[in-house]
């Protein structure tokens, strides 16, 4: 779970403190859903299966 908030955190934490741009909901949003993606694919969890 460590993992999954840092890679959720990170891109958020680039773009507000080096890039001085805002955070919206929309930003926030896709850093989420990139970092399950990257969780899914680090576990090997492909979803629910049909």
């Amino acid at each position: 779970m460590r993992e999954l908030v840092g890679l959720v955190a990170a891109p958020l934490h680039y773009r507000l403190l080096v890039t001085g741009e805002t955070i919206g909901h929309e930003v926030a949003d896709r850093a989420a859903l990139l970092a399950h993606s990257a969780v899914r694919g680090l576990t090997g969890d492909s979803g629910p299966s049909a």
